[in-house]
């Protein structure tokens, strides 16, 4: 993990990639070659002692092996800007009764992403993979907060001019890119101003979402021991305005979406309680397709990217017709 704020940016394989990671489709179950068994020294105090690595610590060494051949961790290395890959995806399907596990990852690429600071989206960070199809359409940018005296009070090497820039280059080179991001109320000497400021930040930028989180303090902190600090019922009153203001602004985006009319693609990746598929699509909107269905019927599409219409949306989720 590498300093605030982070960026998000989903991954999409594209055509004529040269490596097993590239040409891997979301959904697909590609089998890697777990690496040999291997054991990690560990000592407390005057004992030394072989520990083997979980399953899963394997797995993703496994991936992350892959990765590292693949044509955006190339574009990575060119670039000067700080990134670094992160989280990645991984399943492993239960060896039947009676069957010996074939000692291969089962490896379902479902979100891979890019942690990076707002410096690391910057003009080089885009030229390098505009066109590309590389990233799938959503970034989230860690804000903190739309005030620059309460970024400057929190050591943030950026301003929001700066944010704000950042997010309408990458909106130039991906059109269809939606934006998310994380809001720190009530940090000690936040005024009213301050705040109005980063709900007028949230407009600005038209995110799509944001959690919001109020300010809490820390023992052994330098903000603990800050003037001013914020009333808890301050903090709360802040949190719910700016929750429910975020909301009005996914609200709008969500409805323009509706009104397009323009086809998404999304993956199947639950059932609800009702028996509804829950989905993601490519820009990161939530989704639940319109017509229950049964766990069977669900299991034969789960992991799999699916044409939809927006047809309207209620709380923050929209819920879509198969194209």
């Amino acid at each position: 993990i590498i300093s605030d704020p982070a960026s998000t940016a989903f991954l999409r394989n594209p055509k004529g990639a040269t490596t097993e990671f590239d040409t891997m489709e979301f959904g697909d179950t590609r089998e890697i070659p777990l690496p040999p068994k291997k054991t990690r020294q560990t000592t407390k105090t005057d004992t030394t002692t072989l520990e083997t690595i979980s399953e899963e610590e394997a797995h993703t060494q496994a991936f992350d092996a892959v990765f590292k051949k693949s044509e955006l961790a190339e574009l990575l290395r060119q670039t000067k800007e700080e990134l670094v890959t992160n989280s990645y995806a991984v399943e492993e399907k239960e060896p039947a009764k009676n069957e010996k596990s074939s000692g291969r990852a089962k490896i379902t690429p479902i979100r891979h992403y890019v942690q990076t600071t707002f410096e690391g989206v910057g003009e080089e960070f885009v030229s390098k993979v505009k066109g590309k199809k590389i990233l799938l359409p959503h970034f989230h940018l860690s804000i903190q907060s739309g005030s620059n005296r309460v970024l400057a009070s929190m050591k943030r090497r950026y301003t929001r001019e700066r944010a704000l820039l950042n997010i309408e280059r990458l909106r130039e080179n991906f059109p269809d890119a939606q934006f998310t991001t994380d809001l720190m109320v009530g940090f000690p000497g936040e005024s009213e101003e301050d705040f109005l400021l980063t709900c007028d930040f949230v407009s600005r930028a038209r995110l799509l979402d944001a959690h919001v989180f109020a300010y809490s303090r820390r023992d052994r902190t330098p903000a603990a021991e800050y003037d001013g600090q914020i009333p808890e019922e301050i903090k709360r009153a802040r949190s719910a305005s700016l929750i429910q203001h975020k909301n009005s602004v996914r609200d709008e985006l969500l409805g323009n979406t509706v009104k397009t009319g323009k086809t998404l693609l999304a993956i199947a990746e639950s059932l609800d309680t009702e028996g509804l598929v829950c989905m993601h699509s490519e820009e990161f909107f939530e989704i639940k397709l319109i017509g229950k269905v049964t766990k069977k019927q669900f299991e034969k599409i789960q992991g799999k990217w699916i044409s939809v219409i927006p047809v309207f949306h209620k709380n923050g989720i929209l819920y879509c017709e198969k194209a």
